[in-house]
């Protein structure tokens, strides 16, 4: 079943909503939320729009949807198909009801009154048995779904490297800037510099050039 929701603003991590049930806390899934969390900073506008993340005993679905990301931890035995229903039903209600509200947010869990729905929607995705969740499957199946699949760890790891070539990168723009607008104050000064010097080398080669035609 689905044991924790978190819905985050992608453009600086900010937590919008996210489920206050803590019934079931284990030191497991107080591991598997910080992973999240951490997944969650990396993410940025140009990862995978959707992803299946192994997180033994767990697994995490999330799904980006504009500005904001989806992230539900299941139980690992819980079915994908489900959990991918369930994140649906989630991003779509959230969108109709806030999404307008977003860019506004400024405080922590601006939307933690959405948790109200979260927890209802979570009641009926409990039991993957049930004949209303055999039957959303059973919808699912008609169409396919390519969805990424990773663990935790090499994601993690990849965010770290990605994170420090992305350093390098900025480090070595803003150098490039800083020697640009360095050249350019050299050759405007060197300019100044030599530039009554040209005029009265010309102006001297012109006279002689007069002189020498006329007399």
């Amino acid at each position: 079943m689905a044991v924790y929701t978190t819905i985050t603003r992608l453009s600086d991590s900010l937590p919008l909503c996210a489920s206050t049930d803590t019934t079931d806390q284990t030191h497991q899934l107080a591991k598997a939320k910080r992973s999240s969390e951490q997944l969650l900073q990396r993410l940025t506008a140009r990862s995978p729009s959707e992803m299946h993340v192994e997180c033994a005993p767990y697994f995490f679905l999330y799904s980006i949807k504009g500005d904001v990301c989806y992230l539900t931890i299941f139980e690992q035995d819980y079915p994908k198909k489900l959990g991918w229903s369930f994140l649906t039903e989630i991003s779509q209600e959230f969108d109709i009801r806030n999404s307008s509200d977003v860019a506004r947010a400024v405080r922590p869990y601006h939307f933690i009154k959405f948790d109200t729905f979260i927890q209802r929607t979570r009641k009926q995705y409990a039991d993957a048995r049930s004949s209303e969740n055999m039957d959303r499957v059973s919808d699912d199946l008609g169409e396919i779904h390519q969805h990424l699949t990773d663990t935790i760890g090499n994601l993690l790891e990849r965010g770290e490297k990605l994170d420090s070539v992305a350093e390098k990168g900025e480090s070595l723009l803003r150098g490039s800037a800083r020697f640009e607008k360095y050249a350019h104050d050299i050759n405007r000064s060197l300019f100044r510099k030599y530039a009554a010097l040209i005029v009265a080398g010309v102006f001297f080669f012109f006279v002689v050039y007069m002189w020498w035609k006329w007399f």
